[in-house]
């Protein structure tokens, strides 16, 4: 890969994003979320969202959720390098765990967690989130989900 950064989000990064991260980044506007984006060559390629409304479910950890990789970047090495962020940024705030929900059909991406060292801590559930709209207006989303946690060292 060549010259890589991950760092916050900042509102110009949203031009080279897709209409679902620029939505995202509402969240982020509104406190409820912080969003790092992934930059190859100072060219913004894929984000992830920390914290949000389920950052308490496992004490000591910091939730990490919509990983997302712009097609073309995918299986270059940027997703792998944005959940590394994550889990630095766990340890910088004293945490010891990363916890994810992934859906159950998004085998992909349950592989790469798993190849991460991210294990199956529970059953299926129906997982549930607000998610905006390009006018600004919200409404709730959701998939079948299974939850994953990494222990750090």
């Amino acid at each position: 890969m060549s010259e890589f950064e991950v760092r916050p989000i900042t509102e110009p990064d949203l031009a080279s994003l897709g209409e679902r991260e620029r939505r995202r980044f509402r969240g982020t506007q509104d406190g409820q979320h912080e969003m790092l984006v992934g930059l190859l060559d100072g060219v913004p390629v894929g984000s992830v969202l920390i914290g949000g409304p389920k950052r308490d479910r496992f004490p000591g950890a910091l939730y990490l959720f919509a990983l997302d990789v712009e097609p073309r970047y995918q299986n270059l090495g940027v997703g792998t390098a944005l959940i590394a962020a994550v889990e630095e940024d766990a340890r910088r705030r004293g945490l010891n765990l990363v916890n994810l929900e992934v859906g159950v059909t998004n085998d992909g991406a349950r592989r790469l967690y798993e190849r991460l060292g991210f294990v199956l801590c529970g059953e299926a559930e129906w997982d549930s989130w607000t998610a905006y709209r390009e006018d600004g207006t919200t409404f709730e989303e959701g998939e079948m989900c299974v939850p994953m946690v990494k222990e750090l060292d």
